[in-house]
């Protein structure tokens, strides 16, 4: 079976153009911009989603298949993005190059009406054309494009979340302010995305973990001349499915029974909702896996806060007899730069002598890497989770009229007071000194 092209309108089955007539498109520059796929001739049975299934996990490795069977459920859910108030983000991730991101990223693409290639795409494109169509933007190396939390694209990303939202810019010679409505679904592929982002960004979205691919565990690599004619009959196909189960999907709404927070019920709320409108037994499937993994996402977080609670004392015991009045490489009896900290937190093993690697480890990800690609810590991250218990870089003065930018003692000894107590008994009873030199 051929493709036809005319005006950036793929029409896929000129067999049958009779039943499902391409409508006439005026060449613009604007309508080159996305493809627009025509919808199968005939309606489609719901398992159209475990043929895109299988056919993903073909052509690329997932280290957790439940990643290829909710794919073709995020893109039916960009195909009919009207019909859902929030539309999660995709984060297509891994700690290192070469591990399948963009290969994910193309397939996805492929298989998404309305879809544009963001590679390449400015604010200004990002934010006026998001609310034209129901688009999906499929933007590669998202750790450079939306590492700023204050850029255009980082906001409009934000704002897009909730379908039909706007984003204010001005235009004109007289900068008149004019809203643009965003709806677009958006897929991120980018390393260490989680690093990159807020965490503001990030948890509007969902998370897909690649690893690199060992010899012989993708069946068939993804050749465009040969592969591409069976993507866009499954990209039809999906498509009828959407435009035949839209108003149902729109109606549905899933029972959470109070197990997942709100914002995870917003990005996956599509999702359960199609999967339950296909089937019963895929929105079971669905559902079980949207509350295992927001549950063991928010026990990880929780985990990762209260050991750094408990480890920051420990740090602060361990230096406690060194601390000075004026500040010295990093620290000061006022409190410490989190550069300094990721420092001390990296290398308690050494000093505490035990083989406890948490924080010389933390960015080692999860496909068993080799010791020596390791990665400890970063400030950045480091003042990211402080940020979730309240403690925050400060302004101390110190006694000779100098000031102290820094993560304050105080603020670290009330998070172990209220969150930890006396529970462990290594740092039990260690008080912070009051701060006679001077007034934070």
């Amino acid at each position: 079976m051929t493709s036809l092209t005319t005006n950036n309108v793929t029409s896929l089955h000129p067999e049958v153009v009779d039943v499902v007539p391409v409508q006439p498109v005026t060449p613009t520059a604007q309508s080159t911009l996305w493809t627009t796929i025509q919808p199968w001739h005939e309606p489609v049975e719901s398992e159209i989603f475990n043929e895109i299934e299988q056919v993903l996990k073909s052509h690329a490795h997932f280290s957790n298949t439940d990643d290829g069977f909710l794919l073709p459920f995020w893109v039916a859910h960009s195909n009919m993005l009207g019909a859902f108030e929030y539309t999660p983000r995709l984060w297509i991730t891994a700690p290192f190059k070469a591990s399948g991101k963009t290969e994910i990223l193309k397939l996805l693409q492929l298989l998404c009406n309305n879809a544009v290639d963001g590679r390449a795409v400015t604010e200004a494109v990002f934010v006026r054309i998001g609310g034209d169509e129901d688009i999906a933007f499929f933007i590669d190396e998202g750790d450079l494009v939306f590492k700023f939390e204050s850029s255009d694209m980082t906001r409009a990303l934000n704002i897009g979340h909730e379908v039909g939202a706007s984003f204010m810019r001005c235009t004109g010679n007289n900068h008149t302010g004019t809203l643009y409505p965003i709806r677009s679904a958006v897929a991120v592929a980018g390393i260490d995305l989680k690093s990159a982002l807020s965490d503001t960004t990030w948890s509007r979205g969902i998370e897909i973990q690649m690893v690199k691919a060992k010899r012989g565990q993708i069946t068939e690599k993804f050749r465009r001349r040969r592969h591409l004619p069976r993507l866009q009959t499954l990209a039809s196909k999906l498509l009828r499915w959407c435009i035949d189960n839209r108003d149902a999907c729109a109606n549905y709404e899933p029972d959470y029974q109070d197990r997942l927070e709100d914002r995870d019920e917003l990005n996956w709320t599509p999702l359960v909702s199609i999967a339950s409108i296909a089937s019963a037994e895929l929105g079971r499937r669905m559902m079980n896996l949207a509350v295992s993994r927001c549950s063991s996402k928010e026990e990880a977080d929780d985990d990762v806060l209260m050991r750094l609670i408990k480890d920051s004392m420990v740090v602060y015991k361990h230096l406690e007899d060194s601390l000075t009045s004026f500040k010295s490489n990093g620290m000061s009896i006022f409190g410490i730069q989190s550069t300094t900290m990721a420092h001390e937190l990296n290398n308690m093993h050494l000093w505490r002598d035990d083989d406890d690697q948490c924080w010389s480890r933390y960015n080692s990800g999860n496909g068993g890497y080799e010791r020596d690609l390791d990665i400890g810590i970063k400030p950045i991250q480091l003042s990211k989770l402080y940020s979730k218990i309240g403690i925050k870089k400060k302004s101390y003065k110190q006694a000779d009229k100098t000031t102290f930018n820094c993560l304050g003692w105080t603020l670290i000894h009330k998070a172990y007071d209220d969150y930890v107590s006396t529970e462990s008994a290594e740092v039990a009873g260690t008080q912070v000194p009051e701060f006679t030199g001077g007034q934070p």
